[in-house]
């Protein structure tokens, strides 16, 4: 279990020091980016599941980087994504198996809108 809590610190002190002047839909990704490499551990340590992340429903009016502009299709990702998040915090459902389309759903929208960090959060799937 003290391997996990590292895990997390180490992940959270990355995300800190990578976020500065980014815009607010940025910073919120680098959350969900800690929040999956976390969750994926724990999963892994066959431990708990971490409290539900109410902060990303703010991805619906987070601000995007100057001169970016989102997809039409991006209400629809934001949709697709808050729906497995929701399942996936249902005791019913196999975890890890709800996990990784939590995190597909995150792939399917970045292919769209902003291709670079895919193979980064393709590395969160649980094989």
């Amino acid at each position: 279990m003290k391997s996990v809590v590292y895990g997390i610190l180490i992940i959270s002190f990355a995300t800190i020091l990578s976020s500065s002047d980014s815009s607010p839909l940025a910073k919120l990704m680098r959350q969900m980016l800690t929040f999956v490499k976390t969750e994926k551990l724990l999963i892994e340590k066959n431990a708990p599941r971490q409290k539900f992340p109410k902060q990303f429903a703010l991805i619906k009016t987070a601000k995007v980087t100057p001169g970016k502009k989102l997809s039409t299709d991006h209400a629809q990702y934001i949709q697709n994504f808050q729906t497995e998040l929701s399942t996936y915090y249902n005791k019913e459902v196999n975890r890890k198996e709800q996990f990784n389309k939590v995190v597909n759903t995150c792939i399917n929208c970045h292919q769209r809108e902003c291709p670079g960090p895919i193979q980064t959060i393709e590395q969160n799937i649980i094989k």
